[in-house]
C-alpha cells in the first residue's frame, strides 16, 4: 500500500493525521486543484473598471469562472434605496 493509499484509508477510519500526513494531504489536494481547475467551480476577479467609491471598492468586477476561460461576467455596484 502507498503512502497515499494509507492516508486515504486513515481519513476513512477517522484516525488522526501526523505532521507529515497532513502535509502531503495538503499538497495532494492543492495539486488537484491545479489540475482539474475547470471542474473546481472556483472562480476569481480578472479585472475592475469604473470610479472606485467611497468604501475603496470599484464600481464594476469581472470574474472569470476559472483559468483558461474564454469569458468572464462583470458585476455592477447599485444602490438601493433606503428601506423605511
Amino acid at each position: 500500500m502507498t503512502r497515499i493509499e494509507q492516508i486515504g484509508q486513515r481519513l476513512r477510519d477517522g484516525s488522526p493525521l501526523d505532521d507529515s500526513e497532513r502535509e502531503l494531504a495538503a499538497r495532494i489536494v492543492f495539486a488537484a486543484g491545479q489540475a482539474f481547475y475547470d471542474k473546481s467551480g472556483a472562480m476569481f476577479i480578472c479585472g475592475v473598471g469604473g470610479d472606485v467609491g467611497e468604501d475603496g471598492l470599484p464600481d464594476t468586477v469581472f470574474v472569470c469562472p476559472s483559468y483558461g476561460a474564454d469569458h468572464s461576467a462583470a458585476f455592477r455596484r447599485v444602490t438601493l434605496p433606503a428601506s423605511k
